[in-house]
């Protein structure tokens, strides 16, 4: 049994009694469906609606994308959650007490979306994402500085990524978050030289795949 009352809960009993009580009050049904994080891909509300409803989920996964459709998919979530201040774990459960969430309508919880809109990008919240890294630089910076280290002369570069697919159409599954992929289909001279001229502004990209290059998953489309 987790100690709500030790770090990093610290609840008083009034908090500890409220945790109890809602756990006790789920089926069994919604116990499982906590073991349960969605992976967040797709911000349809009929979707989010759906996960919520019917399979009690736990959480869901962040997915990158702008503030705004991030603000408006919470929004979504905790409109559709249940009456008693959502369907999580006890773990995250006792973090609603430790916030004084626990005593607050649903729609009182998430700011306007002015309100929202205006918060991201002070500068305690710009502070709040470097320190959840823990000041650490970039992945790219650190395992450069690494190779420096073992004599290599390194110089990194952050730079947009295209993925281009010259061997098999599906490869997207792989990497779903690369935002821009090319479907090459194959390496052969004439085709990599009309990928250069795309490439490079010179034509359009006017092809229609005769394959579902997204493989019928969601995710490859956020």
């Amino acid at each position: 049994m987790v100690d709500l009352t030790a770090k990093p809960f610290h609840l008083d009993e009034e908090g500890v009694r409220w945790v109890r009580d809602t756990i006790a009050g789920m089926t069994e049904e919604e116990k499982i469906g906590q073991l349960f994080v969605n992976m967040g891909s797709s911000r349809d509300e009929a979707y989010l609606a759906d996960m919520v409803n019917r399979y009690h989920i736990g959480a869901v996964r962040y997915q990158p994308g702008p503030a705004a459709e991030i603000r408006e998919q919470n929004r979504v979530l905790q409109h559709y959650s249940n009456p008693r201040a959502d369907r999580r774990q006890h773990r995250v459960r006792g973090q609603r007490p430790a916030l004084g969430l626990h005593t607050k309508a649903k729609d009182e919880i998430l700011p306007p979306k002015d309100e929202s809109m205006a918060r991201i990008k002070l500068p305690e919240n710009v502070a709040v994402a470097h320190a959840m890294h823990g000041g650490a630089p970039h992945p790219a910076a650190a395992l450069g500085a690494l190779l420096a280290k073992r004599g290599y002369d390194v110089t990194v570069h952050e730079l947009p990524v295209i993925f281009v697919s010259t061997a098999c159409p599906h490869q997207l599954a792989d990497v779903p978050q690369v935002k821009t992929y090319i479907n090459n289909y194959d390496d052969k001279p004439f085709t990599l030289e009309a990928l250069v001229e795309k490439l490079e502004g010179r034509s359009e990209f006017t092809g229609v795949s005769s394959t579902d290059a997204f493989c019928g998953l969601a995710d490859t489309r956020v």
